[in-house]
């Protein structure tokens, strides 16, 4: 029988920083030169021949308002061999063809035009026509009216966003070593934090290309947080701690998940794999420096902290798939409490109702209105502060989570004080909305209606939501603390 191979020490403190900056320095070659090099361009009028071609700079724009552009750009793309072939083209306003050294890309033309045209940007990935050296790019974009131009950005392959990620991962994790030590249940969010850097350096490389109410980060911060605060607790349901062991298999299972999930965030809005990835590779994150079997053993034993850390996880991905149904039921008593505010204040207010369709029949959106003589207002379900309850429902979690030894002595009641934060949150969102109504209506007779509208809805409700909802949590836990408390200090429950 061979014998058995001692472990490799750790690195010592002089090793670390140069780890440290090795990995640091690999993390930049690979950004510096993972991507193609775009040089010089030319633009031609193919609808005006008798204008000679003239060199321009990427990003192209022509301010000259003109109708019926069809304009063709020649551009020099210098691949290294390790690069990848990927350029994010963003046109104003529609590209009609893309050849790469003379080839076109075939069936270009049978994408739809939400795909090749403005607002949204294509990606090209060009694959093996992009060869090593000097490559010749050929776009026709056309423009209807207005200004025209285009812009090409050389991108990451998600291949190199993920090795660039692990690198600085590596590179940071061997300068915050000392801190992880030091810093107790640390270790924990360590690979959340590798999550982190993937979904970022994703979402970084596709700008432009992804969709703005897509917040994968948002996702991970939340099952994170909820994660490490269960872990926490379970650490101090007893006397004795739950204790550390790394584990390389579990580490290697949550790099896999969140590696999904970052590529994952390139593709169509899936917020929920999305976030049930997320939620795996942070609790195989936690495994990885906890003993698994001990954990799930004091978890059984605590329902009720996983049904808190549950509620906390979910809240972003609630809010966001729930909205438009919960809104459904909301818009009537939320236009008329708000108008009931208003005319308390002594201003007549009316309501009325209406619901924005797509073409295809589908709802969109359920609107509630509140006029006045002076002024009137329409309250949709962005307006309903479902991202304010969602944060509510978070950080009251998080404490409960974070000082469970009061909060387990009163643990068959604890739904109390997440069932009262309903109808509270929503009493908050009526107010804020009144506040907002009634600003407007203030200064709508000095500087207009429109003026009004622009200084309440861009200036005032932009940021309304979450200083509101951030000032009301402060007395409702204080009134929760204080209903927790009474039970005189009772034994940690379990």
């Amino acid at each position: 029988m061979p014998p058995r191979r001692s472990p490799r020490p750790p690195p010592s403190r002089t090793q670390r920083p140069l780890l440290g900056a090795a990995c640091a320095a690999a993390a930049w070659c690979v950004v510096a030169f993972g991507r193609p090099v775009v040089g010089e361009a030319t633009v031609s009028y193919l609808d005006r021949p008798t204008l000679p071609a003239r060199r321009i700079d990427l990003p192209f724009l022509d301010t000259a308002e003109q109708d019926g552009v069809v304009f063709r750009i020649d551009a020099a793309v210098r691949r290294f061999p390790l690069s990848s072939s990927r350029l994010r083209v963003a046109p104003d306003e529609c590209i009609e063809s893309v050849a790469v050294n003379g080839v076109e890309v075939p069936h270009f033309g049978d994408l739809a035009a939400e795909k090749r045209c403005w607002p949204r940007t294509y990606t090209l990935d060009a694959g093996g026509d992009l060869r090593p050296g000097d490559n010749a790019l050929r776009l026709v974009v056309t423009n209807k009216e207005g200004p025209h131009g285009i812009g090409v950005t050389p991108v990451l392959a998600p291949a190199h966003v993920l090795l660039a990620a692990a690198l600085a991962w590596l590179s940071l994790r061997a300068a915050l070593t000392p801190l992880l030590a030091a810093v107790p249940h640390a270790a924990r969010l360590a690979l959340p934090a590798l999550g982190g850097l993937m979904i970022a350096g994703q979402l970084a490389n596709a700008r432009g290309a992804v969709s703005a109410t897509d917040q994968p980060l948002v996702f991970l911060a939340a099952a994170a947080a909820a994660v490490w605060l269960l872990a926490r607790a379970l650490d101090r349901q007893r006397d004795r701690p739950l204790g550390r062991r790394p584990s390389r298999r579990w580490a290697a299972v949550s790099a896999l998940l969140f590696a999904v999930a970052s590529v994952k965030s390139l593709s169509t809005y899936e917020p929920v794999p999305r976030f049930l990835l997320t939620l795996l590779g942070t609790l195989a994150g936690g495994f990885a420096a906890t003993p698994v079997f001990a954990a799930l053993h004091r978890a059984r034993r605590a329902p009720a902290a996983v049904a808190v850390a549950a509620v906390g996880a979910a809240a972003p991905l609630a809010c966001d798939q729930f909205r438009l149904a919960l809104w459904e039921w909301l818009v009537a008593p939320t236009t008329h409490a708000v108008a009931a505010v208003v005319s308390a204040t002594g201003t007549a207010a009316a309501t009325g109702f209406g619901t924005k369709t797509g073409d295809d029949g589908r709802v969109w959106d359920y609107h509630g209105y509140v006029t006045s003589p002076g002024f009137s207002v329409q309250i949709g379900s962005w307006c309903g502060g479902f991202e304010g309850m969602a944060l509510f429902l978070f950080l009251l979690s998080a404490f409960v989570l974070y000082d469970w030894r009061l909060f387990s002595s009163r643990v068959r009641r604890l739904w109390v004080p997440f069932a009262a934060a309903l109808p509270y949150m929503f009493a908050v969102n009526v107010l804020r909305i009144s506040a907002i109504f009634l600003y407007a209506l203030l200064v709508a007779g000095e500087v207009g209606h429109e003026a009004a509208r622009n200084a309440a809805v861009e200036s005032f409700h932009s940021n309304a939501g979450w200083v509101v909802y951030a000032v009301a949590f402060g007395p409702y836990l204080w009134a929760v603390y204080r209903w927790a408390g009474r039970s005189g200090g009772g034994r940690p429950g379990r």
